[in-house]
């Protein structure tokens, strides 16, 4: 959704995303990469989850699409 808000001469525009995380997923790692996702969660004081959908969206917003250009 993208609302514009006008303010004088100057049009703003504000892009809204829906963030509702509805999708469950699970998946089996090693202890080390286990400890490195808690280390990293840790040391910003947030969940594992929320390193893993930050290292997602980071690899899609770097135009990662085949598993070639995350190797």
């Amino acid at each position: 959704m993208c609302n514009n808000v006008s303010s004088g001469y100057v049009c703003y525009t504000f892009l809204t995303y829906n963030m509702k995380k509805d999708k469950h997923f699970s998946f089996r790692t090693t202890e080390d990469d286990w400890n490195y996702i808690v280390q990293l969660a840790e040391s910003d004081d947030r969940t594992p989850s929320y390193v893993l959908n930050k290292m997602i969206k980071t690899f899609r917003n770097r135009g990662c699409f085949h598993i070639n250009q995350i190797n």
